[in-house]
């Protein structure tokens, strides 16, 4: 299947819209790029060679630099992509722009899935004691919505 993503050469610096867009392909099928595992590794390879100028061969700490970006969700306007990183929600237009966090370092969240009308994300997060699903507004900038209250947590 053809990705909808625009191809973009690595250089400077690599928007996590375009490693997102690279790593997981075709928001149409839902399926995952297979190259979603040697996207982290391509990019820290792109960043070391720009820093020293010369493509360098990875070591093992070097792996320890790379930050685990997890579940991205593309939005179903496809105009932005939802992910984790170290438990806490970012969001980034795909057509560039940085990455803001729509939840605190204070808690952990996971498992972000966009509403259908693309302004609603809701996420699993422990904020409440144990892991329950929660609403959160987008546009409005609004603070989120417990929506379940399970004993032991929801997973």
């Amino acid at each position: 299947m053809q990705s909808t993503c625009r191809r973009v050469p690595f250089s400077d610096t690599v928007s996590v819209a375009t490693a997102a867009c690279v790593a997981f392909g075709n928001k149409e099928s839902g399926t995952m790029n297979p190259r979603a595992l040697f996207v982290p590794v391509v990019v820290l390879l792109a960043s070391l060679s720009t820093i020293t100028g010369v493509a360098q061969p990875l070591r093992i700490d070097d792996y320890d630099r790379v930050k685990d970006v997890g579940r991205p969700a593309i939005s179903v306007d496809g105009r932005t992509v939802a992910f984790t990183l170290e438990e806490q929600l970012y969001v980034v237009p795909l057509n560039g722009g940085g990455p803001r966090a729509v939840t605190s370092d204070s808690s952990s969240a996971s498992s972000p899935y966009w509403a259908q009308d693309g302004k609603t994300l809701f996420f699993l997060s422990d904020r409440s004691g144990s892991d329950q699903l929660w609403q959160l507004p987008l546009d409005t900038f609004g603070e989120a919505i417990r929506l379940t209250d399970i004993e032991g947590g929801v997973s």
